[in-house]
């Protein structure tokens, strides 16, 4: 029933409220869709189509609040969280409502003005007889589009089938006649064609990027066949140790047990406990036994405190071989862990599958790397000091108060454990006080900057609400 709200046509726009000169920074809104099976809580990235860079959910204000439910700011998963009403999916069907996205001016002075831009998220209900439609991005069916999705892209490559009544990548449940191909014996290939035009190829790659991290509720997660292998895989971390500001290297390596790895597919997750340049980091896959520099796709894409990238195939061809298949870089930005003279900088491994040409998932052993974090001497001090930078109360509650001293600072930034700036404010000439409120934020370590002529300082401020 209501399938009718699924093909409603999207009015896709932003508008300028304050009109002035685009900046290189400059951040825009478009419009999001949202689709739920049940009367549950949503939680929507409604910053992941859009654009500017270092957007964070304090960028966001909900300017005209839904009608049937109620939608909040949610710091931990950046997003926003829609909760509808009782009745959502019983009597009313659809619902919406309308944020804005601010750019700060391109001066601390203000002389030019911020830019608002104006958007529009509809949340539709949508019956469960599409439980078998294809969501664009999420080629595995298992309830988002992200890395992993790439895998199946690289199984069926250059397969066709019927193309979709909607030849779309935006987010929804899109139904589709089943093709020939499946991956192993439970998901059909209909699922890796993204954009629905009957083919699998390059342009479904879009799809998963466009839509990364997007959700939606699924029943089952299709088994899919499984064998032990004896494939291990591993980073090494170049620098023999790291000063805040130094350029992280780590290689990804690869090898089975006589020396010799089997695999078609490659989707990780390197978690790493620092903050990082969140422009900076990134997965170089440099020819190699898996990357002939012509048969394959890649994916990659930073996920709070880990980056999250792919590698297949396409030619369903069993690559074999071992050593380099990837390196990660990132520049180190700061400890967020408190700085001691043990503190280390660890990578690590999460959620590996690897895979063959047919589908079925190998077992890999997966091996971390740590090297020594080296606390330089011009590092500021970790309280107060010479500057008289005071923070407190530590750990903060409801608000945290900054006391810049004779520092000249002209700027405050609080960052998350993935770098993401949740916090920015600018300080008037001889102002020496500001306070940030802190009730919103989750318990844990944040990361408090102060610019300063004479550069940053950073402190760490804890948050434990009681």
């Amino acid at each position: 029933m209501h399938n009718h709200l699924i093909f409603k046509a999207l009015i896709v726009s932003a508008w300028l409220i304050i009109a002035a000169q685009p900046a290189v920074a400059q951040k825009w809104a478009l419009n999001d869709t949202v689709y739920l099976f049940s009367n549950n809580i949503a939680y929507i990235d409604v910053l992941n189509n859009d654009a500017g860079n270092d957007l964070t959910i304090l960028d966001v204000e909900i300017t005209e609040y839904p009608t049937r439910g109620f939608v909040e700011r949610n710091f931990a998963c950046n997003c926003l969280v829609y909760t509808p009403n009782n009745d959502f999916g019983t009597s009313v069907f659809e619902d919406n409502f309308f944020y804005t996205l601010t750019t700060p001016p391109d001066n601390p002075e203000g002389s030019s003005p911020a830019l608002i831009n104006l958007a529009q998220v509809f949340v539709y209900f949508m019956a469960d007889e599409c439980s078998d439609c294809v969501w664009p991005g999420d080629s595995n069916a298992d309830g988002i589009s992200n890395a992993w999705d790439l895998l199946p892209l690289g199984m069926a490559y250059g397969a066709y089938g019927s193309p979709r009544d909607s030849v779309s990548t935006a987010w929804a449940g899109h139904s589709a006649t089943d093709w020939t191909g499946s991956f192993g014996s439970a998901l059909n290939y209909k699922h890796a064609d993204c954009n629905g035009d009957g083919l699998v190829n390059n342009a479904d790659i879009a799809a998963i990027e466009q839509n990364y991290g997007m959700t939606h509720e699924v029943s089952t997660i299709p088994d899919m066949p499984y064998s032990g292998s004896d494939v291990v895989i591993s980073l090494e971390i170049l620098n023999e140790s790291v000063e805040i500001g130094d350029t992280v290297v780590a290689n990804v390596l690869i090898n089975g047990g006589d020396g010799v790895a089997n695999v078609y597919g490659l989707a990780f997750s390197v978690n790493y406990n620092v903050v990082p340049d969140s422009g900076t980091v990134n997965v170089n896959f440099p020819v190699s036994f898996l990357n002939d520099g012509y048969n394959t796709i890649s994916v990659q894409r930073q996920a709070g405190n880990n980056i999250e990238a792919a590698i297949t195939r396409t030619d369903n061809v069993l690559a074999s071989g071992s050593g380099l298949l990837g390196v990660v870089s990132f520049v180190m930005e700061d400890v967020l862990a408190g700085k001691t003279e043990e503190e280390n900088l660890v990578l690590q491994f999460t959620n590996i599958t690897a895979t063959n040409p047919d589908g079925t998932k190998l077992s890999v052993l997966p091996q971390g790397d740590e090297v020594d974090i080296v606390l330089s001497g011009n590092t500021p001090p970790a309280t107060g000091g010479s500057t008289g930078v005071n923070v407190f109360p530590v750990p903060a509650n409801t608000i945290v108060t900054v006391q810049t001293g004779n520092t000249g600072a002209s700027r405050l930034q609080l960052l998350n454990a993935a770098g993401q700036v949740l916090h920015e404010q600018t300080l008037q000439e001889q102002q020496h006080n500001a306070t940030i409120e802190t009730q919103t934020l989750d318990n844990g370590v944040y990361l408090l900057k102060i610019y300063t002529p004479a550069g940053v300082i950073t402190r760490k401020v804890p948050v434990m609400h009681r």
